[in-house]
């Protein structure tokens, strides 16, 4: 939800990768992690093998994760994010204007970039 529009950033961009991993973020706190792809990819592992996690989900997991998405859907922290990451986009782009020691600034909802 950082880029105030969409979940992950390669929805903005309009692509679908084969896997997608997160961890930290998506429990807020609570130490999580996932991995998510196609259902061949998922057939492959589970014909394998290869053990990739350590622990797998549990009631406390899956109420933190629900809990997270919740939070971010009900408080609308995807629009506040859009709000104020154009708010401070604006702010960067007139102090690079101001100081030459300010090169590229870019980024979407709170993820910016600030090259210096």
């Amino acid at each position: 939800g950082r880029l105030g529009t969409h979940y992950w950033g390669f929805e903005y961009h309009g692509v679908t990768p084969d896997i997608v991993t997160a961890a930290k973020s998506i429990g807020n706190g609570f130490p999580m992690a996932m991995c998510v792809t196609t259902p061949e990819i998922a057939e492959a592992f589970a014909n394998s093998c290869l053990h990739f996690n350590t622990f797998g989900g549990n009631a406390i997991a899956s109420a933190a994760g629900l809990a997270t998405l919740k939070a971010i859907d009900e408080e609308n922290l995807m629009e506040n994010s859009d709000i104020v990451g154009t708010y401070l986009l604006e702010k960067l782009n007139k102090l690079r204007a101001k100081y030459d020691f300010i090169g590229d600034v870019r980024g979407k909802g709170m993820f910016m970039a600030v090259e210096f």
